[in-house]
């Protein structure tokens, strides 16, 4: 199989994904529709960890170590940091929300989730730490036994967060599939070799189901949790399905803008929820997130073209 339409439709694949968590959001908080993809749409941050794994990859088959990192950091922390603190000051002055010195610090070095359960930007937390990872995650796609040995141990470390009672950690170990899967898609594209990816997903499957046996025996664990062993072969279909997308400005535009979108939605949404009327809802935040975020990253692009210049 070719999948070398799937680098050329990662700006997509991204914008997808953004939709798809968007509409789970919308569905999670306020109710907006019903129905089981939207439910589901929190599949979406499958399909951005796929990309992510398949842009990361790419990186570092061009790029030295320490050039790879600086690149990613560029990406996310800048961003991140100015809408964090941005956001703060937004919630204690709209929503009279006050935090900590030391929750103000966890917040911003990004890595509130893994040590105090923070679920708003957990997608960020767990990116993070998969950036630090992934040259040693990687040398594993090199080699298929290590590569199965390490997708199958993945699938043990739920049942130790269960009883370790740290389940909140699952959104993250299962979610480290698809990231690896996203390097996996690369390697066969660049190295132009083949693994069969279908026969790896099969693979998964099968595993995953013989561990979400095991995960339901293991009392009080979160059962909802067990659809994460699907997540990334249901991902790949929607992959799949982009190809024979025509036009995709849409999903181009949200795959662009997907972090800057992806930070400022749900405090958007906190902001506005006094209105009660859910058309109203859903288009007025849809329009201050997708103008806010063009105008984050405009001022993002310049204050690196200041710096660059030397203006900063």
């Amino acid at each position: 199989m070719n999948y070398s339409f799937i680098s050329i439709k990662r700006q997509s694949i991204m914008g997808i994904g953004m939709l798809l968590v968007l509409a789970y959001h919308y569905m999670l908080h306020y109710g907006v529709y019903h129905s089981p993809l939207i439910i589901r749409g929190d599949i979406g941050v499958d399909l951005f960890l796929i990309a992510s794994g398949l842009g990361c990859f790419y990186s570092l088959s061009s790029k030295t170590i320490k050039d790879y990192f600086k690149a990613r950091l560029k990406r996310i922390y800048p961003t991140f940091i100015l809408l964090t603190i941005l956001f703060i000051f937004l919630d204690g002055i709209i929503l009279d929300s006050h935090l900590s010195v030391n929750q103000w610090l966890l917040k911003i070095s990004g890595l509130s989730y893994f040590i105090s359960g923070d679920l708003s930007t957990w997608y960020i937390s767990a990116i993070l730490v998969l950036y630090l990872f992934s040259p040693l995650l990687f040398a594993f796609v090199e080699n298929l036994y290590l590569l199965y040995g390490l997708l199958f141990i993945v699938y043990l470390f739920p049942c130790v967060a269960a009883l370790c009672d740290i389940s909140y950690l699952n959104i993250f170990i299962f979610r480290m599939i698809s990231f690896i899967l996203g390097a996996v898609i690369a390697y066969n594209i660049l190295r132009k070799k083949e693994i069969n990816i279908v026969v790896l997903l099969v693979s998964l499957i099968i595993w995953g189901g013989v561990m979400a046996c095991g995960y339901i025996n293991i009392v009080d664990y979160p059962r909802n949790q067990i659809r994460y062993v699907f997540y990334p072969l249901i991902a790949f279909g929607l992959i799949y399905g982009i190809k024979y997308i025509k036009s995709d400005r849409i999903l181009g535009f949200m795959g662009k803008y997907s972090l800057e979108i992806y930070l400022i939605h749900q405090p958007v949404f906190r902001y506005l929820s006094f209105i009660e009327n859910k058309f109203y809802f859903v288009a007025l935040t849809l329009i201050v997130t997708c103008s806010f975020a063009m105008l984050v990253k405009i001022i993002i692009n310049k204050l690196y073209d200041w710096t660059a210049s030397g203006k900063i």
